[in-house]
């Protein structure tokens, strides 16, 4: 997974001027990368309480500065609805929900494809039942694949 991750930020190459917003955030692991190659401010959503402390240590423990980062315990979609509107072109959108909630997928989907972002980064494992459907439906919109084993990352814009 590690030289996934690394492929797909050299992929991206410069993150200067742009927000990296990591939905289903986790650990923060996706949004701290994208930090360190250069992003001007990451915003964390994140459902679960455990996670969002997490987060909250970990930039503490890197010193960040207030500016560069914002953690929301949140649901990402009803997050992303209420701040559509400040999702614009120098944008990074990061989403990687647990691979099974497939409701969860087509909502964001359907959802973001009115947004004028940068890009869309979904993650997901071929391994779903849902995969190919998903994955039909944005066809014309897909840029770059990379994936490594049943993990994906789909590109899209």
């Amino acid at each position: 997974a590690v030289l996934l991750k690394r492929r797909l930020f050299d992929s991206m190459q410069n993150l200067d001027g742009k927000t990296f917003i990591d939905l289903c955030a986790g650990s923060g692991s996706m949004g701290f990368e994208a930090l360190s190659r250069g992003a001007k401010n990451v915003i964390f959503v994140e459902k679960g309480r455990l996670q969002v402390q997490c987060i909250k240590n970990n930039c503490n423990n890197l010193k960040l500065e207030v500016g560069e980062f914002k953690v929301f315990q949140s649901d990402s979609i009803e997050w992303l609805k209420r701040n559509q509107g400040s999702i614009g072109e120098e944008t990074i959108i990061f989403f990687d929900p647990p691979y099974l909630e497939e409701k969860l997928y087509r909502e964001f989907i359907k959802l973001i494809l009115s947004f004028k972002c940068f890009l869309v980064i979904l993650e997901l494992s071929s391994k779903t039942t849902f995969h190919n459907s998903l994955i039909e439906n944005l066809t014309d919109r897909i840029t770059k694949t990379f994936s490594q084993g049943e993990k994906n990352f789909i590109c899209i814009n």
